[in-house]
């Protein structure tokens, strides 16, 4: 069975045997349907044969028969099921297929669009007894299993890519040999050679993706769907060598679908979020920062997987790091420039940690377990808290070109603040110095060292608005502008509180959860009225965590 997860709480299970078979690109192309909010169309994957496979492969039956092996124990123990410990159950008889461990025997019931009947169902993972039992070893067919969830699968099919015009270049390579003898094997060397293209040939390689997406079809493929997994085979084909590299999957979703949501932003114009709209306005340094993460994922995160949800980490990481490589490129910065804007966003996700970690369960602090040989997994993976080496760090981005900068800024500010105080409200407002021009990110280490300030006056927070014009910032420096109004209850400014819960309901959240917090009657008010405006159009996982802090 597949595991009983709760949509509204947990992960979408990664089901996919990628260590068979991996998803090396894919092209989609989709039509809306305005009317039924039902979004339809095809996505064509280019496959390669996954490293465990390949591994497998050389290694002889010695090596099938323990990877064979430690495969049945993971997927069992996935399902659920006690790992089978007699020999006998998965013996070294691995000749006929080195890694069926993915198919699964039985009588073929699928109809003529390649749908299976209800007497054989997809479960997202094969049970232990599939995996491991030799008995039918020889006779299954291999399985390619795909994430997914909330999807009408319509057809699946093999892609001709053989029929592309000029195709047959990719046919002449000294790689390839035999490949007269079976149709189906030169269209898997074609898709070889096309994703194992160098990257100076990415327009040539990007033209033939394109051109091979738009090919026929060339035989429906036999699938089930799950509920958390998409399974496909083609009968007869039990390695995934064999299986076809460039498939068309036909799909729809559903208008109450979790995986893909219909929602409508705050002007009813309906629209799928890859990038939230409070990214866009506000300048080009909060868009270009999101849009080079996101290419950055392409490769960590896409290319190069997690094995698990656990693992995500690791792809986030290596994304925000390339993040400001690609930004500082984009910019055209020189070597300085670029060192002092990665300094201090360094110091700012420092900032962003720590607050985590003063905010967040140990147990949580630690990324994985069971390690305690080398030091720098003790240090960086397997204890709490912040390393000793990145507090260190810590220091030394203080030290910063930019960061100084908006150090002396903070000072101006927190004197004439000062100055306010004793002036009084009657007398004559002072000349309240002359501030520098900031960069968006210096704005948000500016503020955020202001919010730790115990009291700042109306005047002064009306100065800071009025110097930075703040209100048409980007949404980061908007988001801790709102969080100063709320600190310090400066109702003049509530409507750009209001404005943003509306507007911004992706970086929202956190602050209905200061609303309440004050015990302020206004502000919680304020909080009532703006989740009572927005609700219907925020992310149901969203609006239920908001709904917990309000009610």
């Amino acid at each position: 069975m597949e595991p009983q997860l709760d949509p509204m709480k947990d992960d979408l299970p990664l089901m996919a045997n990628t260590s068979h078979m991996l998803v090396k690109h894919y092209v989609l192309d989709l039509d809306v349907d305005f009317k039924s909010q039902v979004i339809e169309g095809f996505i064509v994957l280019f496959l390669e044969t996954g490293s465990r496979y390949r591994r497998a492969s050389s290694t002889g039956e010695e090596g099938c028969q323990s990877q064979f092996d430690e495969t049945c124990k993971i997927r069992a123990s996935e399902q659920g099921h006690v790992p089978v410990s007699n020999e006998s159950a998965c013996s070294s008889k691995m000749e006929y297929n080195d890694f069926a461990v993915c198919g699964k025997g039985g009588k073929d019931t699928s109809d003529k669009n390649g749908n299976h009947s209800n007497e054989e169902q997809a479960s997202g993972i094969s049970s232990s007894k599939n995996c491991c039992d030799i008995e039918n070893h020889g006779n299954e067919d291999f399985l390619l299993v795909l994430d997914c969830c909330d999807l009408s699968v319509l057809k699946v099919e093999e892609v001709d890519v053989a029929a592309v015009s000029g195709i047959e270049k990719f046919t002449r390579s000294a790689k390839l040999t035999d490949v007269s003898k079976e149709l189906a094997n030169l269209r898997n060397q074609i898709v070889h050679e096309l994703v194992t293209l160098p990257s100076d040939r990415w327009k040539e390689q990007l033209y033939y993706y394109t051109c091979c997406s738009q090919a026929p079809g060339c035989g429906a493929l036999l699938f089930a769907t799950g509920t958390w997994s998409l399974e496909i085979r083609k009968s007869g084909i039990q390695t995934p060598a064999d299986f076809p590299h460039a498939i068309r999957i036909r799909y729809k979703t559903k208008p109450e679908g979790r995986s893909v949501t219909w929602t409508t932003d705050q002007s009813g114009s309906p629209h799928i979020i890859f990038l939230s709209q409070s990214v866009l306005p506000g300048g080009r340094q909060l868009c270009g920062t999101r849009l080079c993460h996101e290419i950055a994922h392409a490769w960590f995160g896409l290319a190069i997987g997690a094995r698990d949800w656990t693992e995500e980490w690791i792809s986030e990481g290596f994304a925000t790091f390339l993040e400001d490589v690609f930004w500082a490129r984009a910019q055209q910065l020189s070597h300085d420039e670029e060192k002092a804007q990665q300094e201090l966003k360094a110091l700012l996700r420092w900032r962003r940690l720590r607050d985590e970690v003063q905010n967040s369960e140990e147990e949580l602090q630690v990324l994985r377990s069971g390690l305690t040989v080398e030091s720098i997994f003790t240090n960086w993976l397997d204890t709490s808290g912040i390393p000793k080496p990145l507090l260190e760090e810590g220091e030394t981005w203080k030290e910063s070109r930019l960061v100084q900068q908006v150090s002396g800024e903070v000072t101006k500010w927190i004197r004439t603040n000062q100055r306010i105080r004793k002036s009084g409200k009657k007398k004559r407002r002072q000349n309240e110095g002359t501030f520098q021009k900031l960069l968006p990110d210096q704005l948000v280490l500016l503020l955020e060292y202001l919010l730790e300030e115990k009291t700042l006056c109306p005047r002064t927070l009306q100065g800071l608005e009025k110097t930075y014009q703040l209100r048409d910032q980007d949404a980061e420096v908007r988001h801790r502008w709102c969080e100063l109004v709320v600190k310090h209850k400066y109702v003049p400014a509530y409507g750009d509180v209001e404005k943003f819960l509306r507007e911004d309901q992706a970086m929202g959240v956190y602050l209905y959860g200061e609303l309440m917090v004050n015990e302020d009657a206004k502000q919680q008010e304020l909080a009532y009225k703006c989740f009572a405006a927005a609700r219907e159009q925020m992310d149901a996982s969203s609006a239920k965590v908001v709904a917990e802090m309000l009610f």
